[in-house]
């Protein structure tokens, strides 16, 4: 993601969670509807939901992150 840019122009923030039970990593970055073309295999969320959830992640390079889903 360092090449992508947001929306701002600045470096696209991007979740990289490793060593998921069921899945080898799950990626998580900003795309646009339809979110299918902006990725293949990535789990692509619309910009403003992907910064809320980037905000909370503290400290940024930590193994500190719990993943409920829920629906």
């Amino acid at each position: 993601m360092a090449r992508k840019k947001n929306s701002k122009g600045t470096a696209r923030e991007a979740i990289f969670l490793p060593n998921v039970a069921g899945f080898s990593e799950i990626f998580i970055h900003m795309g646009k509807a339809p979110f299918e073309k902006w990725s293949d295999g990535c789990v692509v969320i619309e910009e403003d939901k992907l910064i809320e959830i980037y905000n909370a992640i503290t400290p940024k390079n930590g193994h500190n992150v719990t993943v409920v889903i829920n629906g």
